[in-house]
């Protein structure tokens, strides 16, 4: 793996389990201690998921959640299994959020599209799907 995906998996990782700006240094510590996350990324992680929950959009999305979903598995059919990096259920909406890495592409968009229709399917309310680029700090709605 280079570099590059390496860094991405890590920081979806641990995006998925955070949830708190305060939690950053004590679970990538424990991710570390794991092997789940490589030392040497340790800065750039950690500079890129407090840029994360410094985003006060992002930050806003978690107001009123009843439950947070990471990596949750949807079986759609026998060949087809979506796993949205983070939903998160609150009374009224439901909100997506898949973070991506590497630059903005079309194919990102789709995916999210994809996650948002199937939950809607699910009967889940109000369903907003976001992408978050982490190159760009930039949380978009889709």
């Amino acid at each position: 793996l280079s570099d590059e995906m390496q860094f991405g998996i890590q920081f979806h990782y641990l995006a998925s389990i955070i949830e708190d700006k305060n939690d950053i240094d004590n679970l990538l510590r424990v991710a570390i201690q794991e092997g789940q996350v490589s030392s040497h990324n340790t800065i750039e992680l950690t500079t890129k998921l407090k840029a994360l929950f410094e985003n006060s959009e992002y930050e806003a999305l978690f107001k009123g959640k009843t439950q947070i979903l990471n990596e949750q598995a949807i079986i759609v059919n026998e060949s087809t299994t979506l796993r949205p990096d983070k939903i998160i259920l609150k009374p009224s909406e439901t909100i997506i959020i898949d973070y991506k890495t590497g630059l903005p592409s079309q194919k990102d968009a789709k995916q999210v599209n994809e996650y948002r229709l199937t939950l809607e399917a699910m009967d889940y309310p109000n369903v907003k799907s976001y992408l978050f680029y982490t190159s760009l700090n930039e949380l978009r709605l889709v």
